[in-house]
């Protein structure tokens, strides 16, 4: 499990380094996250905004004798998301999310982090992964020996992955978990698209295995035993 404190601490931080005074918040989470589709920024966004939930049970889960020096900081948050609309103005939001908020946020973050099996995943080890997927993606394309449908299917499978890998840093790997586990369940139940999986030649099981093990906090990686042989 991700820390979901860590998560919104992060945000914070990068949040107040855009200074323009007249960046609309749209805007600056486009910036933020440099992405420029802005059903995906909502969508994004959408997510962050339940984050406060998640830190709010990850406080009665790990810390519950805290849960009463939280509440103001929990509460804090709760209204700044509440209060924000895409098309006003970004210094507003970022003015609710104060000092305060910020540093009991570290505070929390620092007393859930020992307590969850969770291991920290770099923006490099991000970007080589999804590197890695875009180059298996251009492989499939223009591969000439694999049918059309399987192509087709496959190219759509990772594409979400990639979606999924991009916008971890807000949904945690939860996303990426189900679409492998999508992939591995079509798999078993269409016996030409897993001889395709299994072709050692493409490297497709080995990538699937990559991005598993990745994001995995355990050391059971779901899906690779349907996948094997």
């Amino acid at each position: 499990m991700e820390n979901p404190a860590g998560k919104l601490h992060s945000f914070i931080i990068e949040a107040k380094k855009i200074k323009d005074s007249n960046i609309k918040v749209e805007d600056a989470l486009s910036k933020l996250w440099n992405e420029k589709s802005y059903p995906r920024i909502y969508t994004k966004f959408a997510k962050m905004m339940q984050i406060p939930e998640e830190i709010e049970q990850s406080i009665n889960d790990y810390i519950p004798e805290q849960e009463q020096f939280c509440r103001r900081t929990v509460s804090g948050l709760k209204n700044a998301f509440s209060k924000v609309r895409l098309h006003t103005n970004w210094n507003s939001f970022v003015t609710d999310l104060n000092v305060h908020i910020e540093d009991k946020l570290g505070s929390i973050s620092s007393q859930i982090e020992p307590k969850l099996c969770s291991n920290e995943i770099t923006d490099n080890t991000l970007e080589e992964l999804k590197q890695e997927v875009d180059n298996l993606i251009n492989s499939i394309n223009t591969a000439e020996d694999l049918e059309d449908d399987f192509k087709n299917k496959l190219v759509n499978y990772l594409q979400k992955i990639l979606s999924c890998i991009d916008d971890y840093s807000v949904t945690g790997s939860a996303p990426i978990f189900d679409s492998v586990a999508e992939v591995v369940g079509y798999t078993c139940l269409d016996e030409s698209f897993g001889k395709n999986m299994k072709d050692e030649k493409k490297g497709i099981k080995e990538l699937f295995k990559k991005v598993t093990e990745t994001f995995s906090t355990a050391n059971t990686y779901i899906g690779l035993p349907l996948m094997s042989g």
